[in-house]
């Protein structure tokens, strides 16, 4: 789809919360004949999941389908006119389904790399402030919305081990995530000299003492404006040489999204999307055509380590016992049938033949 349509303009994932989604909850008690209550604790809610994993599964099917004949596919229009989609769906570590989604929209501005002409640019950026935002309101302003971000929307200020799998420190999703005055597209800047590289280094620290101060102000009151212009008087710098400093910490090319000081942990989402699903959601504007490939792969097919490492072991098992190509092929397929990890929901899926993939275009495979 990518090569005949080309790069998409947004990737949506979409996680499932059934412990959330109270029609779970009422499904599961009439499904098992227990009595219903106002509420349940967390322990009973994991419990009645347990217990009825295919019925999980249909669940999510069903919300998921709904959600995209309402929201996606129909005229709602919630991320512009979408023309071209494609779905799959994963399991969480817990289990659970979750959905990743690249989708084609029509008349959507493309990104053509640092050549990008300004007007292209501006373009770009309205359009990702129409459909994406970072704005946290307060309970007097929105207090569904508020709520909503506040349970399933905002990254724990706890970094799991998962968060720091690559640095003791650096949390691999970004978070917390720079503040911004306004939405741009963030380039790297390339060092050439030594003395760029010693500047560079002294920025890069003035940021991480920035991000550790605001770190610890955030325990004692929420963020504002004047807490971050303060920061930036005390380190001699223009809002200027701030946006300056956040390309010579990037790497690559990012959209850098309006953010206030209060959502620095907040991921971006878009409104209608995240009220209709209830349920943590990430959306991206995609920059790159030549890394878009990779860049969904990464998302819709995760490597499974333990699997690659028994196979390597069985490889080499079969190599050093002079085994011939068929032995070693019988071998190897017996080694994955029998220890790969799936969870029951996955089982459930595939058992049942419900659908992993789901795409706008239909596919021939010619033999």
């Amino acid at each position: 789809m990518t090569r005949q349509l080309g790069f998409p303009t947004f990737f949506i994932t979409l996680s499932c919360a059934d412990l959330r989604w109270k029609e779970f909850v009422d499904t599961f008690i009439r499904h098992t004949g227990l009595p219903v209550k106002e509420s349940y604790t967390f322990e009973e809610k994991t419990k009645l999941l347990r217990a009825n994993p295919v019925l999980a599964a249909r669940l999510f099917e069903r919300r998921f389908m709904s959600f995209m004949n309402l929201f996606i596919k129909s005229g709602a229009w919630c991320v512009g006119n979408v023309k071209d989609w494609f779905a799959r769906i994963e399991m969480q570590l817990r289990g659970s389904p979750h959905s990743h989604m690249p989708i084609w929209v029509e008349g959507a501005p493309k990104y053509n790399g640092p050549q990008t002409d300004e007007k292209t640019r501006e373009e770009i950026v309205k359009f990702c402030d129409k459909y994406i935002t970072t704005r946290f309101p307060s309970l007097d302003e929105d207090a569904e919305l508020h709520n909503s971000i506040k349970e399933v929307q905002t990254h724990s200020r706890n970094h799991s081990k998962r968060c720091l799998k690559y640095h003791k420190t650096l949390c691999v999703f970004g978070f917390p995530r720079p503040v911004s005055k306004r939405t741009f597209i963030c380039e790297p800047i390339k060092v050439d000299n030594d003395d760029e590289k010693q500047r560079c280094k002294k920025i890069k620290e003035i940021l991480t003492e920035m991000n550790a101060t605001m770190n610890t102000l955030e325990k004692e009151k929420m963020l504002s404006w004047s807490d971050f212009d303060n920061l930036l008087r005390k380190y001699n710098w223009t809002y200027e040489e701030y946006e300056y400093a956040l390309r010579v910490v990037h790497t690559r090319t990012i959209i850098i999204h309006k953010r206030e000081p209060n959502a620095r942990w907040v991921n971006q989402y878009n409104e209608e999307l995240l009220r209709a699903w209830d349920a943590n959601m990430d959306i991206q504007f995609i920059l790159d055509p030549y890394a878009c490939a990779k860049y969904l792969m990464s998302y819709t097919t995760k490597p499974e380590r333990e699997m690659s490492l028994l196979l390597e072991a069985t490889h080499k098992e079969c190599r050093e016992g002079n085994m011939t190509v068929r032995e070693e092929m019988k071998k190897l397929t017996g080694t994955f049938f029998n220890h790969r990890q799936v969870s029951v929901q996955e089982a459930i899926y595939r058992a049942t033949k419900m659908p992993l993939t789901y795409s706008s275009r239909g596919f021939v495979f010619v033999p």
